[in-house]
């Protein structure tokens, strides 16, 4: 194995440098090496290349998922390769924010915080799947990133002219980025960005007049009170704030949870009585409908380890 992952090595660096049919070809012998070429027979690989039908690169995407790929991310030399390859990815979305900062008003909703959406979904769910979500590698890399995303807000917009201070959240920003993207390329397999509602937790936050939407076409009467106090009361999870302007979304267990909550209490339950069974309920709900695209991509997010 170790001699195959040195020669892989060599190949996959010289994969990186090709363009055009150069590189579908380099592509074609990483997946012939032995190990990987067994994986793609086996169950898991089967499945991998099945979820990686959507996306553009189908091979691409598989290589990145196949065990000696996954093992040279784990070298040296895979650490700084995914470092160049993320670090562009980061400096531009940090120079599109950088921009906006002087936009007067900013655009609402123009933060993408990932790592807080992703943080509140683990707290929320983990506990339906895994006793302890503090354990889990989504959970802390991607609290990580919400606190550095925070942290670099703040001094964006209070310390403009403080350069270093902001070149320090900066670079703290970029490593929580770096490390949450290296847990995307296992366990969930989310891709944010990508436009694919089953993948991108992006899309599974709402603003509460389109909850509120939701609920009407369903024959629902909630009202914005009726569901802020549902959120008082620990039935909803809070919502998170993005953007300059802190413009609050809902997660997307809100609107099952406010179709439990009203067959609930027609039932004549309390709600202290729909909170105790809500977890179970919520559960129950979610996986009699796994092939909806949101949910799907919940329960991947859930059932992370």
């Amino acid at each position: 194995m170790e001699d195959e992952l040195e020669q892989f090595k060599v190949e996959v660096e010289k994969w990186g440098q090709l363009q055009g049919e150069e590189r579908e070809k380099q592509l074609d012998k990483l997946l012939s090496f032995p190990s990987n070429k067994a994986w793609l027979e086996s169950d898991e690989g089967k499945k991998v290349k099945e979820d990686a039908e959507r996306e553009d690169d189908v091979r691409g995407v598989v290589l990145w998922q196949s065990p000696l790929h996954r093992q040279y991310l784990k070298t040296k030399e895979g650490q700084d390769w995914l470092w160049k390859t993320v670090s562009d990815a980061v400096h531009e979305d940090i120079d599109t924010f950088a921009s906006g900062l002087d936009e007067a008003p900013a655009e609402e909703g123009k933060d993408f915080n990932i790592g807080l959406r992703l943080k509140m979904l683990m707290e929320e769910l983990a506990p339906l799947y895994h006793k302890d979500f503090k354990g889990n590698a989504i959970w802390k890399s991607a609290s990580a990133m919400a606190e550095a995303r925070g942290e670099l807000l703040k001094r964006a917009q209070a310390l403009r002219s403080a350069q270093r201070l902001y070149e320090t959240a900066q670079l703290s920003y970029a490593e929580a980025v770096f490390e949450l993207y290296e847990t995307f390329l296992s366990g969930a397999f989310l891709r944010p960005y990508s436009g694919d509602i089953s993948r991108d937790p992006v899309l599974w936050f709402h603003p509460a007049e389109t909850i509120l939407e939701q609920a009407k076409a369903n024959g629902w009467e909630v009202t914005l009170s009726a569901l802020q106090y549902y959120v008082k009361q620990g039935l909803i999870p809070k919502p998170i704030r993005v953007g300059l302007r802190g413009k609050a979304l809902y997660g997307p267990t809100t609107l099952p949870r406010l179709g439990l909550i009203l067959k609930c209490s027609k039932e004549g339950m309390t709600l202290a009585e729909i909170k105790k069974v809500m977890p179970e309920s919520l559960k129950a709900t979610l996986e009699a409908n796994p092939k909806r695209p949101e949910v799907k991509g919940l329960l991947r997010l859930a059932r992370a380890k």
